[in-house]
């Protein structure tokens, strides 16, 4: 279920943070009119466990008002536990006011949105409470891929070393879902006169994609060559907070 620790004024449709103070701290009951507590440091609401309907990359879009920043800790997830209540064996991750963060693969997801009282006026109420404006809040899901293709890459041409290259996109991208790559065999020689057979395996993994290239007429097929390529690559942007931690998908 979600949780929070203030109190809704449904007149405003604010989550207003609560006083450091217990009830058993009010020393006169008859002059207590209305909330006159000592706002605490940090306001936060936590969703319930959003189930994204499959285990894929999906990057969380989560917009709100608020007055100042908003840490967003995010909670993912498999699968959940037999009550229903939490997410098994979590991953944690932080999303700040002004970062960026790749996809998350994941089907359950719970969010937790924290503000401290900070130095606008705007973010508190008259009394000094974090205020959370809830009435807008949206959690949505991305997960529609981008594509890239270029035509006719020499591999001598790109960083590392031969056989070893890495590939460069000369794009903004987050995570790459697919990456096909086709060699050319023509005009590629061995010392002998004979065209060479080039295998290339990807490294995905890899912060830039490697590409490992074989010719395949060599003894043992471990000799590493350079060839001509093409590529067909898949990826999901990365998504981008603004300075109050709204996210946003960022494309170049």
């Amino acid at each position: 279920m979600s949780s929070n620790n203030g109190y809704f004024d449904t007149t405003q449709n604010r989550l207003i943070g609560g006083s450091v103070e217990q009830w058993q701290d009010l020393t006169s009951w008859a002059s207590t009119t209305s909330w006159q507590g000592t706002p605490g440091s940090q306001l936060f609401f936590t969703s319930d466990i959003m189930d994204a309907g499959f285990k894929a990359n999906h990057l969380p879009i989560i917009t709100f008002e608020s007055g100042a920043p908003v840490t967003i800790t995010v909670q993912s997830g498999d699968t959940v536990d037999s009550s229903g209540g939490e997410i098994d064996s979590p991953t944690t991750t932080t999303i700040t006011p002004g970062s960026t963060v790749n996809a998350i693969n994941a089907r359950f997801f719970k969010f937790t949105l924290t503000q401290g009282t900070g130095d606008s006026a705007s973010a508190e109420d008259s009394s000094g409470s974090p205020v959370l404006f809830l009435e807008n809040l949206q959690i949505n899901f991305a997960n529609r891929p981008l594509s890239f293709a270029e035509s006719n890459i020499d591999t001598s041409s790109l960083a590392g070393s031969t056989g070893a290259r890495e590939l460069s996109l000369g794009i903004t991208t987050g995570t790459i879902t697919n990456c096909i790559v086709q060699p050319h065999i023509k005009g590629f020689d061995d010392s002998g006169g004979d065209p060479v057979r080039p295998l290339v395996y990807i490294d995905k993994t890899s912060d830039p994609i490697v590409l490992n290239i074989f010719d395949a007429d060599s003894y043992g097929k471990n000799r590493r060559i350079d060839c001509t390529v093409d590529i067909q690559v898949q990826y999901l942007p990365l998504c981008s907070s603004d300075e109050a931690g709204r996210t946003e998908v960022q494309i170049d």
